[in-house]
Parts: C-alpha cells; sequence; structure tokens
C-alpha cells in the first residue's frame, strides 16, 4: 500500500481515533477529496478485521507528535533523528524510497528496509495495535491468523517498492547498485536476510537472458582462441594478446552482472553452478595456451582470480593453478638461461648438425609409429636417450619433444596396459623433467592412479606428504588409491584428516564423498548417508553427494528418497548411463514399469560398455514383460542374450522360444 493511499493518511487519522472521530474526519476530507476513497477508508479503519492492513503499513507505537514528524521527513527528504519501533522504521524507510531518485539516498533506505525487516516482531506488533484499539474501542485481535496474513502481504509491498527502484535503472546501474546493498549488508556479519534473498531470486531472472547472452558471446571467443592457437593458424603474440584482452573485457561485463547473485550464493554456503561452469571453460583455454605463451596464460589466470574473488571455490582453484604455472615457468627460464649459456660458448651450427636433428625427430616419430604398430618397439628407447643429449640446446624442438615424451607414454600405456613391467631406463629418462619437490611427486603419483598402479601411486603420494603433511592434494588422491585397493580403513583415515582439518569447504565436500563411498562398500549405511549428507550441506550442487546417497537409499529399500537423490543429481546436470538405470530400478521396484522403461532407454543411450548395455536392456525387457508387451520384451531380452549369454539366457530362452 502506497503512503498516499492509506486510509490514515487520506483521513489525517490517529490509530487512537473512534468510530465517531473517524466519521468527523471523513466529513472534512470531503470537501478536498474523491468522495469514493473517502469513504472507503472510513470503513476500513471502522472494521477491525480490514483496517489490520492500514495498521501494519502505517506507524504503530508512535505518538501523534512523532507521527507528524514522520511524514515531514518523508514529504521534505529529511533524515529522523529520534528512535522509532521496527515496523515504523521499515514503513518509513520503504515510503521514503518511494519518494527519492537519488541514488545515494535510495541505497541507504534499502539497506536499513531490508535490514528492519527481519527484527519485526508479529508479537510486539499485535501488542501495539491492541493498546491503540483499546483506546479508539475497536475490537482488539485475539489470533495472529489475519496479523500474519497482512504482515505476508506488508512483505510483499517492501519488495514491490524496492523492485520499482530497480525498474527505473539501466541494467549496468542496476548491477552495480545491487552489489553495493549485498556488500554493505553482508559486512555487518549477518548470514541471510529475508527481504535480499527475495530479491536475489528476482534479479536473477530479470538477467538471465543477458547473462545466457553474454555467456555465448565468451564461448565464441574461446572457441575462436582455440583454433587461432592450432600451428596451421597461429601467427603471433600480438593478435593473441588482443584476442585475449578482448575475451577477459566480456568475462568481466558478464561477472558485473553476476556478481550479486555470486554474493548471495557465497554467503548462503553455495556455489553459483554458472561462475563454476565459466570458469572451468576459461581454465581450460589457459592449460592449452600454457604450452604456446606462459606468460600470457598467468596474467589471465590472475586477472580470473580477481574476477571471481566472490566465489572461494574458484579463486582456491585458480590460485592453485597460478602456483603451478608459476613454477613451471621458473623451470622454462632456467632451461633457457642454461641454453643461452650453451649458445655463447658453442660453435654456431652447421646446416648439416640442424639437419642432423631434424632427422632425429623424424627418426623418433618413425619409430613411434612402429611401436603404435607393435614393431620396433626397443628402439623406442634409444631414440629416446638421444633425444636427452640435444634437450638443453635444441629450442625449437623443445615442444615437439615434450609431445614426443607424452606420445611414447601413452603408446606404452594403450598397447602394454602394465605400468609395472615398464623399462625402467624409460621411466629414468622420463623424469628427466620432474623434479623432487611434493608436486613432482604428486604428479608421478597421479599417472600411477591413471595407470591403475595404485601401489606406485600410494609410494609416490606418500612421499609427496613427507615434504608437506598438509598437501591436500596428496592426502585426497591417497585416499583415493587406497580405496581402490579395498583398504577403506586406511582410506578413511586419511579423508578425515581432510576433513577435520584447515582446508576449503571445496575439498572438504570431495573426502565427504569418498568417505561415504568407503563407508558404503563396508555397509556401514547410516554413517555414509551422514558423510555424503555433509557433502550436501558444503555444496548443495554436488550430483555425485546426491548420487552417492541415493545409491545408500536404494539398498535400504527407501525408494522415495533414493528417488529424490537421483533426481536431484539430474537437476545438476549428472547425464550417465549408470543414474539412469538406478532411475529404471527405482520405478522398477515401485512398479512403475513405463516409467522405468523410459529411463532404461536412457540408460541404453548414455552406457557405452556392452556389459552394462546388457543389463539395461535385461530390465527394460523384464519392465516390458511386466505391462504384457511380451514381443517387445524379446527383443530387449535378445538383445542382453547376445551381449551376456551366460547371465540371460535362462530368460530368453523361458519367454521367446528361440
Amino acid at each position: 500500500m502506497d503512503l498516499n493511499d492509506n486510509p490514515f493518511y487520506l483521513l489525517k487519522a490517529k490509530t487512537t481515533d473512534d468510530k465517531r472521530k473517524l466519521l468527523k474526519l471523513s466529513e472534512e476530507a470531503l470537501l478536498n477529496n474523491d468522495s469514493s476513497k473517502i469513504n472507503s477508508a472510513r470503513l476500513i479503519l471502522s472494521s477491525p478485521k480490514r483496517r489490520i492492513s492500514a495498521e501494519c503499513s502505517w506507524f504503530l507505537g508512535e505518538d501523534n507528535k512523532n507521527v507528524d514528524r514522520i511524514l515531514d521527513s518523508i514529504k521534505y527528504k529529511n533524515k529522523i533523528n529520534f528512535n522509532l519501533t521496527n515496523l515504523s522504521a521499515a514503513n518509513f524507510f520503504a515510503y521514503s524510497i518511494l519518494n527519492s531518485d537519488i541514488h545515494e539516498e535510495s541505497l541507504f533506505f534499502i539497506k536499513q528496509l531490508i535490514t528492519y525487516f527481519d527484527f519485526i516482531d508479529s508479537k510486539k506488533v499485535l501488542e501495539a495495535i491492541n493498546n491503540d484499539r483499546n483506546v479508539s474501542n475497536i475490537k482488539i485481535l485475539n489470533d495472529y491468523k489475519d496479523l500474519n496474513e497482512d504482515l505476508n502481504n506488508l512483505r510483499r509491498f517492501y519488495i514491490s517498492t524496492i523492485n520499482k527502484f530497480f525498474d527505473k535503472l539501466n541494467t549496468s546501474d542496476y548491477s552495480d547498485f545491487f552489489s553495493n546493498i549485498i556488500y554493505d549488508l553482508y559486512s555487518d556479519g549477518k548470514d541471510e536476510y529475508t527481504l535480499l534473498s527475495e530479491l536475489v531470486d528476482r534479479y536473477e531472472l530479470n538477467t538471465k537472458q543477458l547473462i545466457a547472452e553474454k555467456e555465448v558471446q565468451i564461448s565464441n571467443q574461446i572457441d575462436a582462441i582455440e583454433k587461432y592457437i592450432l600451428p596451421k593458424f597461429y601467427k603471433g603474440s600480438i593478435s593473441l594478446g588482443l584476442m585475449t584482452d578482448k575475451l577477459i573485457k566480456s568475462i568481466r561485463d558478464w561477472i558485473r552482472i553476476v556478481k550479486p547473485i555470486q554474493i548471495n550464493y557465497e554467503k548462503r554456503g553455495l556455489v553459483h553452478s554458472q561462475s563454476r561452469n565459466l570458469a572451468i571453460f576459461v581454465r581450460t583455454l589457459v592449460g592449452n595456451l600454457s604450452n604456446l605463451d606462459i606468460d600470457l596464460a598467468l596474467e589471465i589466470l590472475i586477472d580470473l582470480k580477481q574476477l571471481f574473488i566472490e566465489v572461494s571455490e574458484i579463486k582456491d582453484l585458480i590460485s592453485q593453478d597460478i602456483k603451478a604455472l608459476t613454477l613451471a615457468g621458473a623451470k622454462i627460464k632456467v632451461k633457457k638461461n642454461k641454453f643461452k649459456d650453451t649458445k655463447i660458448k658453442s660453435k654456431p651450427k652447421s646446416k648439416s648438425q640442424s639437419k642432423s636433428v631434424e632427422e632425429k625427430y623424424k627418426n623418433f616419430s618413425e619409430v613411434r609409429k612402429n611401436y603404435k604398430n607393435k614393431k620396433d618397439k626397443k628402439n623406442i628407447y634409444t631414440i629416446f636417450n638421444e633425444f636427452k643429449s640435444f634437450l638443453n640446446s635444441e629450442k625449437k624442438y623443445l615442444i615437439k619433444l615434450f609431445l614426443g615424451i607424452s606420445f611414447a607414454f601413452l603408446t606404452l600405456y594403450f598397447y602394454d596396459r602394465n605400468y609395472d613391467n615398464l623399462n625402467s631406463k624409460f621411466v629414468e629418462n622420463l623424469e628427466i623433467q620432474e623434479g623432487d619437490n611434493k608436486s613432482d611427486f604428486l604428479f608421478r603419483g597421479n599417472k600411477m592412479y591413471k595407470a591403475k598402479n595404485y601401489k606406485s601411486a600410494i609410494e609416490n603420494y606418500k612421499k609427496a606428504l613427507t615434504l608437506d603433511p598438509n598437501y591436500f592434494q596428496a592426502i585426497y588422491n591417497l585416499g583415493l588409491a587406497l580405496y581402490r585397493l579395498d583398504k577403506h580403513d586406511e582410506s578413511i583415515s586419511y579423508l578425515r584428516k581432510i576433513i577435520s582439518g584447515d582446508y576449503a569447504n571445496f575439498e572438504k565436500r570431495d573426502a565427504y564423498n569418498t568417505l561415504g563411498d568407503n563407508l558404503f562398500l563396508q555397509e556401514n549405511y547410516q554413517l555414509s548417508i551422514e558423510a555424503y549428507t555433509n557433502a550436501i550441506k558444503l555444496d548443495r550442487s554436488s550430483s555425485k553427494a546426491y548420487l552417492g546417497r541415493g545409491i545408500v537409499y536404494k539398498k535400504l529399500e527407501n525408494y522415495d528418497y533414493a528417488e529424490g537423490d537421483f533426481l536431484e543429481a539430474l537437476n545438476q546436470g549428472m547425464r550417465n548411463g549408470l543414474l539412469y538405470s538406478l532411475l529404471g530400478d527405482i520405478n522398477f521396484n515401485t512398479k512403475n514399469y513405463q516409467q522405468g522403461i523410459y529411463y532404461y532407454e536412457l540408460a541404453i543411450k548414455y552406457y557405452e560398455k556392452d556389459e552394462y548395455l546388457a543389463g539395461s536392456h535385461f530390465w527394460k525387457g523384464y519392465s516390458l514383460l511386466k505391462i504384457n508387451r511380451i514381443d517387445e520384451a524379446c527383443d530387449d531380452f535378445k538383445i542382453a542374450y547376445k551381449l551376456d549369454g551366460k547371465s540371460y539366457e535362462k530368460y530368453y530362452t523361458k519367454y521367446c522360444n528361440p
């Protein structure tokens, strides 16, 4: 209700005026005002139930002198220099917003309104209403039902009032203005404001399209840079620098709009998923750029850290990237200096010498091809050693050398599939580029982990921890490796170290998720649920946690809870065969066969491995059988039988008469 529409304002009435006084005031007001408005105002104030709304939007608990001073302050935009009740203060600031066109004033009024709203006590409001009604001889309120309804209407009025002001602003001013409000409010130490959460939701809705448009622009710029840095398109660092400058500007513009949402999510202990996704996208680009221009990559990361400063998870990840890239850059600079010294001391190379180096590279490439074709496996180590000899003297081939090492390593992986049996000389040579600091041990451990050589991975992670006992990546990855070896108690001990230590929320989230996995395999289902729940508390968008907890609930045959978690994982963006298969199982167990068939079809679409495909086809067929679609069921039984005859033969032969 606007101030000019408030019955007390229209009649110039006090909250203590009786019905006779109200009649007299209405007769006086009819001389200069619309008769319908005045008569309506009198009837509202004369009705015990209808006047509640007018009372809530007025200045309850204030004496007549104060009310006059409040009205003058609103009209002449003067500051209030005396105390008001929380409700009166909130109404004063709401009416002041409607009466103000000055941004600085409105910023103050809006912050005050948001703050005072949370201090409005319905018990005190009821007491103030009844105190005045006793004087005016109007029936008092006996319960909170009607009062709470009108207080909710008042809340909506406050929201509408603030949004009316926001609607006057362009998008840029709206974003900056709103960010300032959120910054100032949260600087007082309070975790959440009722009105603010609603305002953020509306802001997010209003800016959704613009945010999406800018995301498309950023995506196109990233695609253009990715294409440009390909060897056949790359034309120099100057053009690349201009392209990345434009990209950072676009991200800055995007962040400016998203910032209010980021701040509010962060304060509520949530992560803004769009910010996370964009950061991952840009970090991938930086990783590719680092192979070409490590200094430029560092510049972008430093800019990103500042831009995502309101999202602690992203900021922490980027900080780690900066450290890693700085270390890598330092190593490269050392090698450059060594190369420079070597170049000064050595004689100019002849064309024949250069040609020899080029031939060596070609020779290495040819050997790699032969190895892929299962030929000449031994010579790869000889050629590798030849490359070691000119590592510090052939700048031109440095990048190619690293690529060659990677290819050789991958070749050995895909064809031998056994890192334990790797030629020791090859491994020794491979570690030329690695030192003995914690990140190097982590790197080697990760390589072993990916190769499923978990014992070697564990050894390297433990070496990293001897250098830094609080090294999160090593602790967590060690826990993962132990989990893979079914050493659950040991795995749990390392994960609990993260949970109880001074680590970031996203790090503890990952630890809780893996802890839940361990406890589930130990059949400690209740503690497993608690672990996943703690992960969700730290990150409401953790699809892995929802999936894990849902699996536990399914095991306990609590299908309603399980389905809720699986659907939430789906809502958070998870898309894979396992999730859809689990949803199919839930619907099969609850005899909702038609819906189950739908999910099994999606599982079949996403699964790539025959062993899983067979199961999905079988359960889809079994669901079809339950609703008497026998011919269709047999089609799926037949596929399941072809993929895994041992498991599904009896069903195929029983129902399909092959």
